[in-house]
This record gives structure tokens, sequence and C-alpha cells, in this order.
């Protein structure tokens, strides 16, 4: 769990963001409590971040595989070093 903790930032804002505007945009009672809740899991990822990795070095996802065509793979992974993890905190905490 820890290691996909820096997707888990990224994507559950953009991923709540993304179902409010498409789907709950009628029900305003329903996307507040669902903008928190992606905002709270976000929040809780970043601690599970800061928590986790060494204080000295960093701490890498694990590499996703983004696209593949014949011999061609490509992929990107997500680094985060002490001062991004704690910067994540704070950003996510301020939301």
């Amino acid at each position: 769990m820890i290691a996909y903790a820096p997707y888990l930032i990224l994507l559950l804002p953009l991923f709540s963001a993304v179902l409010i505007r498409l789907v709950l945009h009628p029900f305003p009672r329903i996307a507040v409590p669902v903008s928190v809740a992606a905002c709270l899991g976000s929040f809780l990822g970043s601690l599970v971040l800061l928590n986790g990795g060494t204080p000295s070095g960093g701490m890498a996802a694990p590499a996703v595989t983004w696209i593949e065509l014949g011999g061609l793979k490509a992929g990107f992974a997500l680094m985060a070093d002490p001062l991004a993890r704690l910067m994540a905190t704070l950003v996510t905490g301020v939301a």
C-alpha cells in the first residue's frame, strides 16, 4: 500500500473531480461528501508517504507501463524525496 501512495495522492482528487463533473453535477448533496472524501483520502495518502521511506533518501513508486508498441515500452514512475513528501503533506493538509 505504501508503494502506491504517490499515485493515490494524485489520482483520488482527479477521479473525484471527473466523477462529480460527469455524474454528480445535478446532485450537490452527494457531490460534496465525495469531494471531501477524496481530499481526506489524498491527505491520508500523503501521511502514509511522509511516514514511509528513509529520512535521508527518496522513495520510488512502482513503475507503470504507459504504452507498449512492438519493442518500445514507455512507462513512468513517481519518486518522492523527503522534501516532496513534506510538501505533499502540507498541500493536501491545507486542501
